[in-house]
Order: C-alpha cells, then sequence, then structure tokens
C-alpha cells in the first residue's frame, strides 16, 4: 500500500493527502511513540482540504503536554476512505501508530532500505 526508505537512518513513508483541488504528496517519518495518527507542521496543514478543525492536548515524547490544533481530513488508507487525524505540530512530518494500526510494517534499516507498509 505505501511505501518509503530509510533516510538518516529513520523510516520514511511516503503518504499522498488530499489538497485543495489536487492531492499531494509528503514523507513523513514513522513515530512509533507518536500515538496518533498524523502530524504536520502548519506551513503543509494549510494546503489540506479540511472538513473539522478544533484544538486538543497532546503527550510530547518528553512527557510534556501541548494544546495544539487539529483538523481532520478524509485520507485514502488501505483502498478506502478513512477520516483522520492531523495534529497540527512544528517539526517532522509524522506517521503515527493509531493510522498504522492492524498493517504490517516491514523496515529494511540499512542505508536507503525500503518501508513497505501493508494491510494485515
Amino acid at each position: 500500500m505505501s511505501f518509503g526508505q530509510i533516510v538518516n537512518r529513520i523510516p520514511h513513508a511516503r503518504v499522498s493527502l488530499p489538497g485543495h483541488g489536487a492531492e499531494f504528496e509528503v514523507d513523513f517519518v514513522i513515530d512509533t511513540a507518536f500515538d496518533g495518527e498524523l502530524a504536520l507542521p502548519s506551513h503543509l496543514a494549510s494546503s489540506l482540504d479540511q472538513i473539522n478543525s478544533g484544538w486538543r492536548s497532546y503527550q510530547l515524547a518528553n512527557g510534556d503536554i501541548i494544546v495544539a490544533p487539529y483538523c481532520e481530513i478524509y485520507l485514502s488508507w488501505d483502498g478506502e476512505p478513512r477520516r483522520t487525524e492531523v495534529a497540527i505540530i512544528d517539526g517532522n512530518p509524522l506517521l503515527g501508530v493509531e493510522l498504522l494500526e492492524g498493517n504490517l510494517v516491514q523496515i529494511e534499516m540499512t542505508i536507503g532500505g525500503e518501508v513497505h507498509i501493508e494491510p494485515l
């Protein structure tokens, strides 16, 4: 379904997102410490075709809790539309474990290694 590669020892996955009038692709860091679905910095989130938005609390990897905006999109995932929450947080685009649940993630941990995500 999705694929990516290792960049600087970090697994990435390329995901198509619904934009204003056209889809666009983003390289996400696969972050198993992020328990949400997706996180994007505001300059990328502003290009999304959003269906809902608001504010909520998020716990960061260092234990800090922040309040940040989020939006919801319909993402094509496993070949089906999926209502997906996108946290709007500065930093790298993140793909979290909530979106990965129910999928097999295979990572070749070598320079330029491949990353595959497919439904179980």
